[in-house]
This record gives C-alpha cells, sequence and structure tokens, in this order.
C-alpha cells in the first residue's frame, strides 16, 4: 500500500510521537532525585569479574571445592556522556547480589537468586512482600552501555559492611558519579569464603580487596589514582584505615557509621597493628548515629591524621544505606531496623549523610 503527502506527514509524526515516548520514559527521574541533588553527569554502569589468584577461596555451597583464585564482583558507577536508553530498576541492582562470592554461575540463576535474596532481605527488616516487590521496581539513574565522559575522574573505592553488597549503596554510587567521581564497589567477603566473620584476619581480608581493586584501577582509562578516596559502611571502616596504612594515595575515608567507631568493636581493630601505630596522614570523616551509648571514637582519634565528626541524632545504623533512600519511596516500606521514627526520615538522613560525604571528598580529592 502507498502512503499519499497527507497520510506519509502523519505516519512520520506518529513515529516522532513514538520516539519523544520512549525517550520519556528512558529519562524518567531516578527514585532518589526528589532527595538528593543529581550532578550535571549521566551514569554508566560496568561490572567484571575480576579474580585475585594470591588468594585462594572456598564457596558457600560447597566449601569443600576451593577455588585457586578469590573472585571479585566489581561495580563501577562513572560519568558518561549520556544517560543509558535502559537504565536500571533497583532490581537490576538486586540481581548482582546472586553473583557475589561465586566464580562461575548460570546468569539467568543468579540473577533470579538476587532479586529473591533482596526481597527476602526486606521482608526480614519488617517490610510485607508488596512492598519489596515494589521496592525492587524503583527507577534508578545508571545503566549499562552508556559512553563513558572523556577526561580522568577522581577514584573512589567502595568498602562495604559485613555479608553486605554495593547494590545497598548504589544511590551513593550513582550519586557521587553524576558529580564527576568514578567509584567502584565490591561485596564484603571474608577471608575465605563468603560469610564474613568479627575478626582481624576478615579485616585485613577486605583491606586486601582495596588494594587488590586500587591496583587494578590503576590501569583503567580515565581515573586519577594520585589522590583518592573511601566511602566506607561498618564494617568497611577499619579494613580503609589499614588500606590507607599501606597506600600513600589514600588521602580521605569517609566512614558511615562505621564499626571503628563502637566500644564493642574496638578489641577487634586493636588487634591490627596497622590501627595501633598512632596518627596517620589520612583525613577521616565519620559520619555516625551521635548520642547512643555504643559510640568510642577513641581509636578514631589516635589514628587519623585529621578527623571530622558528623552526627545524627536518632538515625539507624542502616539509615547510611540505600534502604533509606528506598524507604522514603515506597509507602508501607516500614523497615523496623532503620532509626527513630520521631525524629528525621531515614531517606532525609542518607541524603544529607551523602550531601555531606561529596563535599569531604571535593575538598581532599581535587584539590592538590
Amino acid at each position: 500500500m502507498r502512503l499519499t503527502g497527507t497520510a506519509r506527514v502523519m505516519a512520520c509524526a506518529w513515529v516522532l510521537v513514538l520516539l519523544l515516548r520512549a525517550q520519556g520514559a528512558a529519562q524518567e527521574p531516578a527514585h532518589w532525585e526528589s532527595m538528593l541533588p543529581r550532578g550535571p553527569h549521566a551514569v554508566g554502569l560496568d561490572t567484571l569479574l575480576l579474580r585475585d589468584s594470591a588468594r585462594p577461596f572456598s564457596l558457600d555451597e560447597a566449601p569443600a571445592v576451593r577455588l585457586a583464585a578469590r573472585p571479585v564482583r566489581v561495580t563501577v558507577w562513572r560519568p558518561a556522556k549520556a544517560r543509558s536508553r535502559n537504565p536500571l530498576s533497583y532490581g537490576g541492582y538486586a540481581e548482582l547480589v546472586g553473583f557475589e562470592g561465586r566464580d562461575q554461575v548460570d546468569p539467568a540463576a543468579a540473577a533470579a537468586r538476587g532479586r529473591r535474596e533482596l526481597a527476602e532481605y526486606l521482608i526480614s527488616l519488617g517490610a510485607d512482600s508488596a512492598a519489596a516487590a515494589l521496592s525492587l521496581q524503583l527507577p534508578m539513574l545508571a545503566g549499562y552501555g552508556a559512553s563513558a565522559e572523556p577526561g580522568r575522574f577522581p577514584l573512589v573505592l567502595l568498602a562495604v559492611g559485613k555479608d553486605d553488597s554495593p547494590v545497598l549503596h548504589a544511590v551513593a554510587g550513582e550519586y557521587l558519579a553524576s558529580h564527576g567521581f568514578v567509584v567502584v564497589g565490591f561485596p564484603g567477603l571474608g577471608a575465605d569464603q563468603r560469610v564474613m566473620q568479627w575478626t582481624a584476619a576478615d579485616l585485613r581480608a577486605q583491606a586486601s580487596d582495596l588494594a587488590f581493586m586500587l591496583n587494578w584501577a590503576r590501569s583503567v582509562e580515565g581515573v586519577q589514582v594520585e589522590r583518592v578516596g573511601i566511602l566506607a559502611f561498618s564494617f568497611g571502616s577499619g579494613a580503609a584505615l589499614v588500606a590507607a596504612r599501606h597506600d600513600s594515595s589514600i588521602v580521605a575515608i569517609v566512614s558511615f557509621d562505621g564499626s571503628i567507631g563502637f566500644a564493642d568493636r574496638l578489641s577487634v581493630h586493636r588487634a591490627l597493628p596497622e590501627l595501633t601505630g598512632g596518627p596517620g596522614d589520612v583525613h577521616v570523616l565519620h559520619v555516625n548515629v551521635s548520642g547512643i551509648p555504643r559510640n568510642d571514637l577513641t581509636l578514631l582519634r589516635e589514628i587519623a591524621g585529621d578527623l571530622t565528626i558528623v552526627g545524627f541524632p536518632g538515625a539507624g545504623h542502616l539509615d547510611f544505606t540505600t534502604l533509606a533512600s528506598l524507604s522514603a519511596s515506597v509507602p508501607g516500606l516500614t523497615l523496623a531496623r532503620l532509626g527513630d521514627e520521631t525524629w528525621a526520615s531515614p531517606g532525609n538522613v542518607h541524603a544529607a549523610a551523602l550531601i555531606q560525604a561529596r563535599g569531604y571528598l571535593e575538598t581532599h580529592l581535587r584539590t592538590p
């Protein structure tokens, strides 16, 4: 069938409408943009598997099976030229959990396992199944396949908490990358298997992961590694300080409610000689839940070359993770462990903490 001139114009117009609608759908704001100011950059996402052949590893599902190399699943957020046509939902991030601590996996099975495990985790914190499912549908900013922004950008390593995943810090990764940082995250793994323990050996293992990732990043184009920052959560704070003692390029650490500031965890940290040798040169911003009996900043004051404390009274430990952002966006996502409901919302705590972190990293990573 031939189109007349008028019909041809109408068809072209309808195609344009469809293209504009598709573009509009792709540009749906990330759910966290109502709480945090997105930066001028689009955000690209890369994931890959690296192997550290210097350290063997056991599989959770088959402890007797020893891998010759430690599998390190890496998540990279980076500034991009333009936003991906297919930005992830939070469920897309959840899929990555199923790959962590494993080497060879079936991709479809791993993705399904990741979604299931994250939904089950939300439910264990007090969410109902409908709210957990809706959380996985929330739009995010980053996507695969976005062309990298030209230039060199400061590196921020993400040191996660005990048995933690970069997925629980996806908002931090996207937010910082949108403001011109390359953020590299990897899961918290035990010294020789996926499950972590409160031991000096596991702290040292995570510090070794940080060193491994920093050495890898030095070969990546577009990454500025002369002055490196670490964003650390909970367990990751002690590991970050150990890593800084061994590498002078690490100049700034942001500790989100780091366990190095908990009275009941100090004995584990003091078992590491790197954390008992007096003040170092690294700058430390410690953001915590202020006014609780558990806090003890004695060790931090001893070893930080320059220490800044920012406290949030009435907040909760998980307010410094993406879970706080989810709870602010999903009606009915009442995560009982997220904090004191009589104070501010977890989403506000998370946003304020990330704004503090970005300012601190800007100061120390971009200024010679």
